[in-house]
Parts: structure tokens; C-alpha cells; sequence
């Protein structure tokens, strides 16, 4: 198995993210300006609104 590598800024982050979303059907992406990894730690109120969209 090949070696896993994280980004170092968020912007090839979110990059990364855009591409893999783009092949998902029906897939949306948001990106949270200013949260790394741990988005329900730093951003709740973003991460609740981001899950309340899925099932309007």
C-alpha cells in the first residue's frame, strides 16, 4: 500500500476535495473558510447548516 500524505495549506486541501467531488454524482462540496480537519470542533454552527441542506 502506498503512503498516505496530508496537504500542508488548505487551499491543495480543498482543491483535492473539489476533484473528488466533481467525480461523485450528485456530490457537493463546502468548504469552510479557516477550519482544518476537526470542522464540528472549530465551525459547529457551519457543520449543522452544512448537514441541515442534505434534508431540507
Amino acid at each position: 500500500m502506498g503512503k498516505v500524505g496530508l496537504p500542508t495549506f488548505p487551499a491543495i486541501a480543498a482543491a483535492r476535495g473539489a476533484a473528488v467531488a466533481a467525480r461523485i454524482p450528485g456530490c457537493r462540496l463546502t468548504v469552510v473558510p479557516g477550519a482544518d480537519h476537526l470542522l464540528p470542533l472549530r465551525a459547529p454552527a457551519a457543520t449543522t447548516a452544512a448537514i441541515a441542506e442534505l434534508n431540507p
